[in-house]
């Protein structure tokens, strides 16, 4: 059989796998491995944790012991009230918060001390210690089934076995002191134990060291489980399954769900290569992949949503016979984007402390909050594995990845990078091919990102092109197959330029360049795209670039009249207003836009200062003819913290309380734009301002202008602060912006 498989005979596969939410939310969850067990446990109240954690591996004390022992026989509750009339021995006095749990235990016979008249309190407890306990709990008596004595723990060894105390630790050593997780993990394995009885116990003697036995009748069981008679509100459904398909238990109590916990996989495999639903039995077969397990012709369920491709694990579920399950389980690559610090209050309180973004594909996001599944401890840049469903990510690991060069390539899908062939799963890499690749779960190369090669900072704009006939170059060498362009460059000026040979093919009228002047020639390194946009004083990115103050705007707009191309160069995006135009952006490291390219038409705009006001009344207030017989409007408006007048070139369309920005040329305001209320306020403070889920960041020496529209009192309010904590909760808002930074807010007392 052919080899396209990558074979893992594993327990657990390295990653970060999510457990539905327990009952505990442990600060040191992550280094807890029986999560089932300890969430059950702490839902009870029968072993929990304290203000560090749950404190998984330390070692349980002999008091801690008697507590979870008379808990779990008498329940939490009952448990909790107990108190010793007297100090029960020498080394627990009276008032010792065990004493009560210590006394019970003594009496019920399940819990002795250690001699001399002392119980060791704090002392540890060996793994075989307490097994005995919960054995007794079941209703096992020790001297019957010979758990006393000098070989007392021999006993305790096969029946804890017998009885299933220890399953899920297969690296149990009974003479160990035995860890608080370890004791969460066999108490819940008692819960699900079957109580037993006896007819007849026997009797004993014992002289010393020697037990002395009179036979009574074997430990029969009584036919009910140990939850099932003292936990009756305590559930498991066997038959459930987890959001990733595999098999699992869904516990609940009192109708409340603690927790969903898959089960492990007897074996994991990573396919190498796709799979049909209807070659799967045959390739479960393969006896290299199972051992004892027998694949029984559809005796298994498959999730068969779940395309069995290349990098794809599966998980094999089999009891001791036969394949029961098999779960297909594909990775997605994605980029942490963003991981972000500020949080609502409500994101706070469920015990959240970051906000983290993966990207994936051409417009896949998630956003998720980082106590919402386990493991997630990434930065910004990482790429990852993932599995998600919906918003919510099941499992993450860091993708393996390696930086190189393609040397080779065969068989359409093999590439050699540094020595080694790998299985090119992007079918787009070619010799020279060199970056970054990234692996799935198979080692195969599942994405490429290419190196970042140092690319021009000279961009040109050619708005026109002409074949050279008869002309020379500076060699006086003739250039009848040459090509002249004619180019609009960053700062605005117009040239013309010899276009290299090789790169006459890319040069075309209309298009916007990347280049370099090599010999007098114009070499075009890259032509660039663009992309119809509208920016506004208000717009804040464009194509991923945040807009600056300091961005530079070189426009070049056809005059249809004369013929000829007009260009002009304003700095500031509030300075300029695009309609609908063609641009191409240049952004830095930190995608702030220093350069654009907007090739206009009649939609361009290009503003000298922008103001803002505040509508006083419904309309205007006054109208009059210009000197050119044209009407300009009068308004009342509220602006720089006063009443006044604006005049305006036509007539608006408002309302007493709506915000206008316009420009001012020659004392008449123009390009006039009724604002929208932005949001609203989520909560603010002296650091960041919140307004429908976004956060807004302001530095030390930021100025903010607030102006109330509408307060309390049905006037108008303008103050500047050196931070937001002013503006109440719930409040409408309006916010201006300049390079990123709120520098003026207007809020609405009552509703817009």
């Amino acid at each position: 059989m052919k080899k396209f498989l990558s074979l893992v005979l594993a327990l657990v596969m390295t990653m970060s796998l999510v457990t539905v939410a327990g009952a505990k939310d442990y600060a040191d969850a992550a280094s807890i491995s029986y999560v089932e067990a300890v969430d059950v446990l702490s839902t009870l109240g029968v072993l929990e944790g304290d203000a560090n954690g749950f404190r998984p591996n330390d070692t349980l004390k002999r008091s801690e012991a008697a507590k979870i022992i008379c808990a779990l026989n008498l329940t939490p509750d009952v448990a909790a009230t107990l108190a010793a009339d007297s100090a029960p021995f020498a080394d627990v006095a009276k008032s010792h918060w065990a004493a009560g749990y210590i006394a019970e235990g003594v009496q019920s016979g399940i819990i002795a001390g250690v001699g001399n008249g002392k119980f060791a309190p704090d002392a540890e407890l060996t793994g075989y210690a307490y097994l005995k306990m919960l054995l007794v709990s079941l209703g096992y008596d020790a001297a019957a089934e010979n758990m006393t004595g000098a070989n007392w723990s021999i006993n305790v060894a096969k029946l804890a076995k017998k009885v299933g105390l220890t399953k899920g630790n297969d690296s149990f050593v009974g003479t160990k002191a035995v860890t608080r997780e370890e004791a969460a993990l066999y108490a819940l394995n008692a819960l699900q134990a079957e109580l037993v009885e006896y007819a007849d116990k026997g009797t004993s003697i014992t002289i010393g060291d020697v037990v002395i036995s009179a036979s009574g009748s074997k430990a029969e069981g009584k036919d009910v489980d140990f939850m099932d008679e003292y936990y009756k509100d305590l559930t498991v459904n066997k038959g459930g399954e987890d959001n990733m398909g595999r098999p699992a238990k869904v516990w609940k109590y009192d109708g409340e769900k603690i927790g969903t916990y898959a089960s492990t996989a007897d074996y994991v495999v990573v396919l190498e290569k796709a799979l049909k639903e209807s070659e799967l039995a045959e390739f479960l077969e393969d006896e290299e992949i199972l051992e004892d397990a027998v694949v029984a012709k559809n005796a298994f369920s498959y999730n068969g949503e779940a395309a069995m491709k290349a990098g794809s694990v599966l998980e094999i579920f089999a009891d001791e016979e036969n394949v029961k399950d098999v779960v297909v389980i594909n990775y997605t690559l994605g980029e942490v984007t963003k991981v972000s610090t500020s949080l609502t209050k409500a994101e706070k309180k469920d015990g959240a402390t970051a906000k983290v973004t993966v990207e994936f594909g051409k417009d896949g996001k998630i956003t998720v909050l980082d106590n919402e599944f386990a493991g997630f401890d990434y930065e910004k840049g990482d790429m990852i594995l993932f599995v998600a469903d919906g918003d919510e990510i099941l499992a993450s690991e860091l993708a393996e990845s390696f930086e190189g060069e393609v040397t080779s390539t065969k068989s359409g899908d093999k590439v050699k990078i540094d020595g080694v062939w790998y299985v090119d799963l992007t079918k787009a890499l070619e010799e020279e091919s060199e970056g970054t690749f990234y692996l799935n779960k198979a080692g195969q190369i599942m994405a490429f990102e290419a190196e970042e090669k140092e690319e021009s900072e000279d961009y040109a704009y050619i708005y026109n092109t002409k074949k050279l006939d008869g002309e020379v170059n500076a060699d006086g060498e003739p250039m009848d197959d040459g090509l002249k362009v004619y180019v609009v460059l960053a700062d605005g000026t117009k040239t013309t330029y010899t276009v290299e040979e090789k790169s006459i093919a890319k040069a075309a009228k209309g298009t916007i360049v990347a280049y370099s002047i090599e010999d007098d020639e114009f070499v075009i390194e890259k032509v660039c795209d663009t992309k119809p946009a509208s920016i506004s004083k208000d717009t804040k990115k464009v194509d991923g670039a945040f807009l600056k103050s300091s961005t530079e705007f070189v426009f070049v707009e056809y005059d249809k009249e004369d013929k000829t191309y007009e260009t002009e160069v304003v700095t500031g995006y509030k300075n300029v207003k695009v309609v609908d135009e063609q641009v191409f952006v240049v952004a830095n490291d930190d995608k702030e836009a220093t350069l654009i390219f907007v090739i206009a038409g009649n939609g361009k705009v290009v503003a000298d200062d922008v103001e803002y006001a505040v509508m006083l009344e419904d309309g205007y207030v006054e109208r009059n003819k210009n000197e050119d017989g044209k009407y300009e409007y009068t308004y009342a408006v509220w602006a720089d913290g006063e009443e006044t007048e604006v005049v305006f070139e036509s007539k608006l369309t408002v309302k007493a309380g709506d915000v206008v920005s316009y420009v001012l040329a020659d004392g008449v305001a123009t390009k006039a734009e009724t604002l929208k209320v932005t949001g609203t306020v989520e909560s603010a403070n002296d650091e960041y301002y919140y307004v429908n889920g976004d956060d807004y960041e302001y530095g030390d020496e930021d100025v903010i202008t607030i102006t109330y529209v509408y307060d309390e009192d049905g006037e108008f309010d303008t103050i500047e602060v050196d931070n937001a904590g002013e503006i109440e909760e719930d409040a409408k808002v309006i916010m201006i912006f300049d390079d990123e930074e709120v520098v003026t807010v207007y809020v609405y007392a009552e509703d817009k």
